[in-house]
């Protein structure tokens, strides 16, 4: 997490969302936050998945791409927060084992979207889904490479 060089050739959708060159840190004793910009007014989306996120996003904003394209921000050890456009979600870690963790993912929207446009729910969660099916195959790479 929140280690960005895999972003662009790893996540071809979450990489034509979120512009990786377009990057500030702020480290805490406690805490990290990464600040990552938009990509290109989101003209180019990286998958069919991200297209669709592209468009529901745009519509709801009526064309105008958001300023920045996500803030990722760990409280550790545990505890990631992840700001996208018109999205929150928080991601907790329960260790389950030496071999397992439980990662619960919670989604929060605006009262507006969340009571009126569904599609834009859904479409969010299909691309931050992509993501994560990325990011396990990633995880489940570098563990097998340690045994």
């Amino acid at each position: 997490y929140l280690e960005d060089y895999h972003v662009g050739p790893f996540h071809p959708g979450l990489g034509g969302f979120v512009s990786c060159d377009d990057l500030a840190w702020e480290f805490g004793r406690h805490h990290s936050v990464q600040t990552v910009g938009v990509q290109k007014a989101l003209e180019r989306p990286g998958s069919p998945v991200y297209q669709r996120w592209h468009d529901e996003l745009l519509k709801y904003r009526n064309g105008r791409p958001p300023e920045a394209g996500a803030i990722w921000l760990t409280y550790y050890p545990h505890i990631m927060v992840e700001w996208y456009p018109h999205v929150l979600v928080v991601s907790t870690l329960h260790p389950q084992g030496p071999q397992k963790t439980l990662n619960l993912v919670e989604f929060y929207y605006p009262e507006e979207i969340a009571a009126f446009e569904r599609e834009f729910v859904e479409a969010h969660q299909a691309a931050y889904m992509e993501t994560c099916v990325e990011d396990d195959e990633i995880a489940e790479r570098m563990d097998a490479g340690r045994a």
